[in-house]
């Protein structure tokens, strides 16, 4: 029972902290989603700040595991693009709330540093990438700000509405763009 109401804890925090934001949120909302008291709440976690570590350490392992486990399968630049890509996409697409936290948690600058096990995140799966493949012409750190910035916009604006096309079309598209730009930077060597 235990760790079924502290995943429960963890579950409505996610939603709310998505919607509402890290900071406005409190013990209280929370406890309210869960239907519990706050009391409750400090025998599973002895802080808000504790529930936003967990979440965003699971919800990066999470976005980590699937991009890793994309571009492990691709046999080339174009593949291996497109699979992250998608991968990118397709995380934010199934799990909105933790891919909209884990973007809030970087725009608000958390006071402290957090890491994966094994001191990666999943951004660095991307540079990774980029920087394994600097024949495209453009540094690794640029590469993978545009690559994410991007994605992370389509995503939004099509929660927004302003894409109303099927999660399919939009990742097929999205990696097209992402592609011809590439291939253009390539050409033009901005590096």
């Amino acid at each position: 029972m235990p760790r079924r109401t502290r995943n429960r804890i963890l579950h409505e925090a996610l939603k709310i902290f998505s919607n509402k934001g890290i900071r406005e949120t409190t013990i209280k909302d929370i406890a309210r989603a869960v239907g519990i008291t706050e009391g409750a709440i400090y025998r599973h976690f002895d802080s808000k700040e504790q529930i936003v570590k967990s979440l965003f350490l699971n919800s990066s392992q999470e976005f980590y595991t699937h991009l890793n486990s994309a571009l492990s399968k691709a046999q080339n630049f174009e593949e291996a693009l497109k699979n992250l890509s998608e991968a990118f996409l397709n995380y934010a697409f199934t799990n909105p709330e933790a891919f909209k936290f884990i973007n809030l948690f970087h725009y608000f600058k958390i006071d402290y540093e957090l890491r994966l096990k094994d001191g990666k995140m999943p951004k660095d799966v991307i540079y990774e990438f980029f920087k394994s493949h600097e024949e495209i012409g453009i540094q690794p750190e640029y590469a993978t700000a545009l690559f994410i910035g991007t994605l992370e916009r389509i995503f939004l604006f099509y929660e927004m509405g302003f894409i109303d096309d099927i999660e399919e079309d939009i990742q097929e598209k999205a990696y097209k763009l992402l592609l011809s730009i590439f291939r253009k930077a390539s050409k033009e060597n901005l590096s």
